[in-house]
């Protein structure tokens, strides 16, 4: 993709919405950007593809999302239902990225540079499997095992998640808690424009990776209590 700048006003580590949006804010600004991300192809995430009201700066393509402002909560097997005033809405992360990446497309000030792997993180300067480049600012968009944290001795504490899509297309969008038993895990049914996305919230520590996948498949199945 050409001859890369040696030096950058910013470097972003990681292309995912967070570092896409950090990208289309200083865009056709004064600022030379070097976008860097370790994936082959920008976008495609394990991700649910909700977005709530916090994220209300997210300009989303129509035609590509669905919103929800009714949604049941199943607490321990009873439902409640709500009603947000600010609707939920749910977007893949393949279709997110694409208009994401519209908005940058063409400013002279940013260089995407795609897969790139961060090997080593200085106070001024990056190493990458591309390359050597400095910085003034460096800005950690990449994710829960962000190595820009590492960097800073700034621990990694995430939980995870599993889920599954399933080919049904509904508008019942709904959580089910279990907080005696599961604790802070949750299940979740996400509806999108073509499937819905299922899947099983968990803090590992509290639940092995091995019990949360038979939960989800009971779940699935019909068969969680």
């Amino acid at each position: 993709m050409g001859t890369w700048q040696q030096h950058y006003d910013v470097i972003i580590a990681g292309a995912g919405p967070a570092g896409l949006s950090c990208a289309q804010r200083l865009a056709g600004s004064e600022l030379s950007v070097l976008l860097i991300d370790k994936a082959q192809q920008i976008g495609p995430k394990s991700c649910a593809g909700g977005i709530t009201h916090l994220a209300g700066g997210f300009d989303l393509p129509e035609g590509k999302f669905r919103s929800f402002a009714h949604q049941k909560v199943y607490l321990n097997g009873i439902p409640f239902r709500f009603r947000l005033v600010n609707p939920l809405k749910t977007i893949t992360r393949q279709d997110l990225a694409a208009h994401q990446l519209s908005k940058i497309h063409g400013a002279e000030n940013i260089r995407l540079m795609h897969p790139a792997r961060l090997l080593e993180i200085h106070q001024t300067h990056v190493i990458t499997d591309r390359g050597t480049f400095g910085f003034k600012y460096l800005v950690g968009a990449d994710g829960s095992a962000s190595r820009i944290r590492k960097s800073l001795n700034l621990s990694n504490k995430y939980c995870a998640g599993l889920y599954t899509e399933i080919p049904e297309i509904t508008q019942k969008f709904t959580w089910h808690v279990f907080p005696r038993r599961l604790g802070t895990a949750y299940f979740w049914a996400f509806p999108h424009l073509d499937h819905t996305n299922v899947g099983l919230f968990y803090n590992p520590e509290n639940l092995p990776a091995d019990d949360a996948r038979r939960l989800l498949r009971k779940h699935l199945d019909g068969t969680a209590t």
